[in-house]
């Protein structure tokens, strides 16, 4: 026990010290690790710590515990990317050590270190970690809970009160992150678990009351405060805005259905050619880890359709999956380590196609200058030839993070396929390096193209103590970067945007918009000048001067 709680904590630092560097390297990114930031940044300057605001209005997609993790950070680190992204790296150290700790219950050390190694070996597990979106924390909040229904249903049938508790406990810190669709997950894996085994081990109607009370009394807590002290339209707008979520694209995120398996298959490579094997029929050594294999199967298939289903689709939405995706991929390597196991040769193809694809991309990107050349910009939109034909200098060593993943990828591949397991601890070590040089040397140049000529000019307006607002396009980066620091002094009844280009302000007034509108914005605002255009997008001023237009 001592040995287990001296591993836990060494894992613990030893993950911190791995995802807390660097989290300011870059800015925060639009639309969501910004929208989340902003929401906190509000909670510490109006002291609203029970509603959630953007730009000082009811935010009714998101309850608050993720926000209150990240003003939290923000009181003590300051209002910057590293104190919004901090509670990730934490939620990554928690992470890691509960998956070596559950890995060690279930079969035995070797196992849980396995588990540890996959999580660490592809890319998008690790990136989330580093990132400031709210999902990290919701998908541990879930699977703890899907956890502790593993437990209940046990051959052992651990049916004490407290693993019941802790099960809805979990369930209903998800719902405080952000809402019920975790409680929607656990309910849909048990029922898939249950029909599957014919009801045997259901619970009986004295547990479920159980799990109800403590999952209503944690989760409904918020709810139950907007009832009390009369703003039940906070609850209500929240039902409506979870069901539209789930049933149209309203964040104008439509994809195909195969969208989610296509992520998976890329994003986390290579657990995800690891993790086919034990996707199928298994023999383990024990009833208990046949059991814990089988949740873990339902629990990938039931999160990647239902994702999938679903018509609003980003990349983070099934995220989720990466707690079984892991594992599956431990338990193949695990037994290929016991057995002296091979590679099967489809395998072994697949993973040389994807580490083909990959290293080509990551080889590409670094000479992004090169290759725009050859591009016919005048067939191309305005906006996004401007965005691409950016002088940016990108490190020498970034133009080696391609040819390194692509050598190491395909001799661990070759060095699977003949059997040599130490191989796969290679690849999965090596792919760690890999991604923390993704995220801390390509990402920080990546965000150039995409986004920091409009943060730049957000930023300026903030130094100058200025009004600034977008036109034509949406962000929530003008409200965090500009350091928008209450709601503007307009008449009641008029727009923000309608205000600052044609009322009586009081100050300088920034606007930032795409270049492929400019003729339409100076058309349709006269009084508004062009100052200058950096990257795609164009920054606009009206003086304290200009008169409010008639």
């Amino acid at each position: 026990m001592k040995k287990e709680l001296w591993i836990s904590i060494s894992i613990f630092v030893g993950s911190l010290i791995l995802f807390v560097p660097f989290l300011g390297a870059v800015h925060l990114f639009d639309w969501d690790e910004l929208n989340f930031a902003e929401a906190a940044r509000e909670m510490l300057l109006t002291g609203q710590l029970s509603t959630v605001q953007i730009n000082f209005q009811n935010f009714y997609e998101k309850p608050p515990l993720f926000f209150w993790m990240q003003a939290l950070s923000m009181s003590a680190f300051g209002v910057n990317e590293f104190a919004a992204r901090l509670p990730n790296a934490i939620c990554g150290a928690f992470t890691l050590s509960i998956v070596w700790n559950i890995g060690k219950r279930w079969f035995d050390e070797r196992m849980a270190w396995w588990w540890v190694l996959t999580y660490l070996g592809a890319l998008l597990p690790v990136f989330y970690f580093k990132s400031g979106i709210i999902d990290p924390w919701f998908n541990l909040f879930i699977f703890l809970g899907i956890y502790y229904g593993v437990r209940f249903t046990s051959k052992y049938q651990e049916r004490k009160s407290h693993v019941i508790i802790l099960c809805a406990f979990f369930l209903a810190l998800a719902l405080l992150t952000k809402g019920p669709v975790g409680l929607l997950v656990f309910l849909l894996v048990s029922a898939v678990y249950f029909v599957f085994k014919r009801f045997y081990g259901f619970p009986r109607l004295g547990q479920v009351l159980l799990f109800l009370t403590v999952f209503l009394l944690t989760g409904g807590s918020w709810f139950l405060f907007h009832v009390l002290t009369g703003t039940p339209e906070v609850v209500q707008e929240f039902i409506k805005v979870q069901v539209n979520l789930f049933s149209s694209d309203v964040a104008g995120h439509a994809q195909p259905f195969w969208y989610h398996f296509a992520v998976l298959l890329v994003g986390c490579f290579p657990i995800s050619v690891f993790a086919l094997p034990a996707m199928l029929r298994m023999r383990l050594a024990s009833y208990e880890r046949d059991h814990f294999h089988l949740w873990m199967k339902i629990m990938f298939w039931v999160v990647l359709i239902l994702f999938s289903i679903v018509k609003t689709k980003i990349v983070h939405y099934s995220s989720l999956t990466y707690f079984p995706l892991t594992f599956l991929a431990a338990l193949t390597l695990y037994r290929f380590e016991l057995r002296s196991k091979r590679l099967h040769p489809g395998l072994f193809a697949l993973g040389l196609m994807l580490s083909l694809a990959l290293g080509a991309v990551y080889s590409v990107l670094p000479w992004i200058e090169s290759w725009t050349g050859l591009v016919d910009w005048s067939k191309v939109d305005v906006f996004t030839a401007s965005q691409f034909t950016q002088q940016v200098e990108w490190p020498e060593i970034t133009r080696w993070i391609g040819p390194l993943f692509l050598v190491l990828s395909v001799a661990s591949m070759i060095g699977l396929l003949r059997g040599k397991i130490y191989w796969a601890r290679i690849q999965l070590v090596g792919g760690l390096f890999i991604s923390m040089a993704l995220i801390l040397l390509v990402t920080p140049k990546a965000e150039i193209y995409f986004q920091r000529p409009a943060i730049e000019f957000y930023k300026r307006a903030s130094e100058e103590k200025a009004y600034v607002h977008t036109l034509g396009m949406k962000s929530y980066g003008y409200l965090f970067y500009g350091q928008k620091e209450g709601p503007l002094p307009k008449p009641l009844g008029q727009s923000e945007r309608e205000w600052l280009t044609a009322g009586e302000v009081d100050r300088v007034v920034y606007f930032i918009g795409r270049n492929n509108r400019r003729d339409k914005v100076l058309e349709r605002y006269p009084n508004l000048q062009f100052v200058e255009e950096r990257g795609g997008y164009d920054l606009y001023v009206r003086p304290y001067s200009a008169q409010p237009l008639e």
